[in-house]
């Protein structure tokens, strides 16, 4: 399988595609809900919004008028909130340092991705990602992918028709 620095290598690797999965879910109901005359209008817009936080907004914005329950409306604030909550994961290992070191003194590698080294923000390095730590946001992120194509499936027949928008009332 190669040495722990590859493996370790492909325990981030399997984190991130696993959350490239989610942000591909997310942008499939964007495109849904806006229903742009052509569908690359739509993606251009989601992925012009930039940070993982504003694409949420956007889609939150326009699912508060399409939803046409309050039950539908709440389900998406849970899901959301997981999303939100998860994309702090997704930050770890996207912006944290990857670290493979070997100690002379007892002959052992160490590989982990810890908080950004050389940043004055932080002091100390902080907890350290593990490979325990990757696979489980590896199965978190491939989770959360599914509630959001299960979510996407469930309210595309019933969105509210573009014509029949009106301010939201829900959540504010």
């Amino acid at each position: 399988m190669g040495s722990d620095y590859e493996r370790f290598q492909l325990k981030v690797a399997g984190a991130l595609a696993r959350w490239q999965a989610v942000e591909l879910r997310l942008r499939e109901l964007f495109v849904r809900v806006i229903e742009s005359p052509d569908w690359r209008w739509s993606a251009a817009v989601f992925h012009a919004g930039g940070s993982f936080r504003s694409q949420l907004e956007m889609l939150h914005e326009i699912l508060l008028y399409r939803l046409p329950s309050d039950a539908l409306a709440k389900e998406w604030g849970k899901l959301k909130v997981k999303l939100s909550d998860q994309s702090q994961n997704r930050n770890k290992v996207v912006h944290w340092t990857f670290v493979g070191t070997f100690t002379e003194t007892n002959k052992e590698t160490y590989t982990y991705v810890s908080m950004p080294l050389g940043d004055p923000r932080h002091s100390k390095t902080g907890k350290q990602l593990t490979e325990a730590d990757l696979e489980q946001m590896a199965t978190d992120f491939g989770i959360l992918q599914n509630l959001v194509l299960e979510f996407h499936r469930r309210v595309e027949p019933v969105l509210v028709a573009p014509d029949k928008f009106s301010l939201p009332t829900r959540g504010e």
